[in-house]
């Protein structure tokens, strides 16, 4: 086949180190290639490892009249993605795009990464701004768009086969960098004093001493430990405020009161599970935008992110960016990755459309997979979930990036000896992207997790 090197093409490929031989190579003994076809569009992807190097070369060419045009080489390295093997060039394409792609507006719609989508247009709308680039940095960039105009019965809309803008001074920036070296830890059991000094640790199990009860003495030094790491990262105006709005209880026996200490220990504990210390996970990200949200709000989101990090996984919570929608954070497993959306529903009863609309525009206008989590404010019988279920499946029929929903009702159990917490869910696998099965089985929450001790004693 015919290679067509464009003067734009091979200025980009010098920006980059990278030969005409080299392109040529890649294109003969691509180790990945990926063809998608839109319309008149027949769009090809090749990636291949680079010699002497832990980094690839992503290429998407044009084929047209069987010659094949060359349009976009990217070079990522291989902690873009624990297992990059295993991705489509497009899937690593969409990492790259929205790690260090600029905004695009397109009709109304904001992102960094359009895929095989129609976007509604105003009336008024042309070919000569159908692409519009949101940049409040100055920054250079490289970007391609596979846009066309179409006119339907409803109005016009934007055929997007495939459209984003890399900014190239954050690309290059991370391809300049050291890749992040991360030290291999157990992730069931990581030491609050990474968080809070020994000595601070001592002094709040030295403040409980005088409680005669053994176990009542444990229970207090978990309840202050956790309220500690609390006030330690959200913060205590945070704290003291979602304090006061707790409903007031009584009764040493009260289950409610039992509710109150085993949410607020257990924020404890995913509070301890995320933080990082190079906050390479952006938490500190997520706990500026949970300030202005309810303790159940805190606690449900961290609570699944938790959850996930807690068997292994990487869990990366996205960056919110003004007039962009995003879900809530990414999960990355060695057989894929997807993206997780939390809701709690707004009210009690059977209406949940507007909970699962907007659950689901924040990961459609993002990418997938998607996973939908959502918190059920009450006990519900099995008939009523069972409605609420199928209501779902027919809200997210055609959501083709939505891979999964999940309701969840939190219960108190008689364990051996205490009360715990238990999960139940409610699963909805909907037709379209397909979910990394190793995120699927965890999203079921069937495996007990054993939370040790904030305080250390087993």
């Amino acid at each position: 086949m015919q290679i067509i090197f464009s003067d734009g093409f091979g200025q980009h490929c010098r920006s980059l180190g990278v030969s005409r031989e080299t392109v040529t190579d890649l294109l003969e003994n691509a180790e990945k290639t990926q063809s998608e076809k839109f319309d008149n569009l027949d769009i090809r992807f090749f990636v291949k490892k680079e010699a002497q190097a832990e980094s690839y070369l992503l290429l998407m060419a044009q084929l047209k009249d069987k010659l094949l045009h060359p349009d976009v080489i990217l070079r990522f390295r291989s902690d873009l993605f624990p297992n990059t093997a295993i991705l489509e060039p497009i899937m690593i394409l969409q990492l790259l795009a929205q790690e260090y792609g600029m905004v695009l507006r397109i009709g109304r719609r904001l992102g960094r990464f359009y895929y095989r989508e129609d976007v509604p247009l105003d009336r008024e709308q042309t070919t000569v701004n159908l692409v519009g680039i949101v940049d409040e940095t100055g920054h250079d960039f490289l970007c391609s768009s596979y846009v066309s105009l179409s006119h339907t019965a409803s109005g016009p809309v934007a055929r997007c086969a495939l459209a984003f803008c890399i900014d190239k001074c954050l690309y290059n920036n991370w391809l300049a960098s050291s890749p992040l070296q991360r030290r291999p830890e157990d992730p069931r059991h990581r030491l609050i004093t990474r968080i809070i000094s020994v000595n601070r640790k001592n002094e709040i199990e030295a403040s409980c001493k005088s409680e005669p009860n053994t176990k009542e003495r444990f229970y207090k030094i978990e309840l202050r430990l956790a309220i500690e790491l609390i006030t330690r990262i959200i913060g205590e105006p945070w704290y003291r405020k979602v304090y006061e709005g707790l409903p007031k209880v009584s009764g040493e026996d009260n289950p409610q009161l039992l509710r109150h200490y085993i949410r607020v220990t257990g924020l404890g504990h995913f509070l301890n599970q995320l933080w990082r210390r190079d906050d390479s996970n952006n938490l500190q990200h997520k706990i500026e935008e949970l300030q202005g949200l309810s303790f159940e709000n805190a606690y449900f989101e961290l609570k699944i992110a938790a959850h996930f990090d807690r068997r292994g996984f990487d869990v990366k919570f996205v960056k919110r960016k003004k007039g962009l929608k995003t879900p809530d954070f990414q999960i990355n497993s060695t057989d894929g990755y997807a993206f997780v959306e939390c809701k709690r529903k707004d009210a009690q009863g059977l209406a949940i459309d507007g909970d699962i609309e907007k659950a689901a525009s924040q990961i459609e206008e993002f990418g997938g997979p998607g996973v939908i989590f959502v918190e059920l404010l009450e006990t519900l019988d099995r008939n009523t979930v069972k409605n609420m279920v199928e209501r779902a499946r027919l809200l997210l029929t055609g959501k083709n990036r939505i891979a999964m929903c999940v309701f969840t009702n939190e219960e108190l159990r008689d364990e051996v000896d205490t009360q715990a917490m238990a999960t139940q869910v409610w699963p909805i696998t909907v037709p379209g992207m397909s979910l990394p099965e190793s995120i699927r089985k965890a999203a079921l929450f069937q495996d007990p997790v054993d939370w040790f001790p904030l305080s250390g004693q087993r």
